[in-house]
């Protein structure tokens, strides 16, 4: 389940988070709720402090609006070097591999259901204010931007102690994730067009 946090905090923390007013930041997260992109290609390289070289994992992420526009789905399809499936709503998490199918409810565990929050509510532009669970600044321009996210919530801070986002206008090009523990992870993404 550590694994399946980390890689939730990874992805888009900074959208349910607010700090003090910024133009800058403010028009990043309002382009970024903007974006009608939902389908990308990943690359993840994860460093941990006992490996010499990092763990890379590649595949797809997709964003699933449903029909009434209240919920999405978000797949994290895992395709190199084996294949893993995450697939988040509001309520659940599934995972499916080759030995099977596992889902929790999001109730059950408080850091997976905060991380779920963040990562649907930065695809669908439902921007809350809670300054509780991070801390989000902004710097560079509207053509090259930076968002660094830093956990405030106690159910947070064990596991990350920064998260990087950098882009430009309303896309994300990377995030990269320095965990409490000294590990990190760096994800690019790369926009998949749909014809």
């Amino acid at each position: 389940m550590k694994r399946l946090c980390v890689w939730l905090a990874c992805l888009f923390l900074v959208a349910p988070v607010v700090a003090a007013d910024s133009p800058l930041r403010e028009q990043i997260l309002a382009n970024l709720a903007g974006q009608t992109q939902k389908h990308f290609y990943f690359v993840q390289e994860k460093k941990l402090s006992m490996l010499d070289k990092p763990l890379v994992t590649e595949g797809e992420l997709q964003i699933n609006q449903n029909p009434d526009g209240q919920e999405h789905t978000i797949i994290w399809d895992i395709q190199k070097p084996y294949a893993l499936r995450y697939i988040l709503t509001r309520n659940t998490i599934r995972e499916i591999d080759t030995q099977g199918e596992r889902t929790l409810q999001v109730g059950q565990n408080p850091i997976a259901a905060a991380l779920t929050q963040a990562m649907t509510a930065t695809f669908s532009g439902q921007w809350k204010d809670n300054d509780t669970l991070a801390a989000v600044t902004a710097t560079g321009a509207l053509a090259d931007w930076q968002l660094l996210v830093t956990p405030l919530s106690a159910d947070l801070q064990p596991l990350i102690k920064t998260i990087a986002v950098t882009g430009h206008e309303g896309v994300i090009n990377t995030v990269v994730i320095a965990e409490s523990n000294g590990d990190s992870t760096t994800i690019h993404l790369k926009n998949i067009t749909v014809p």
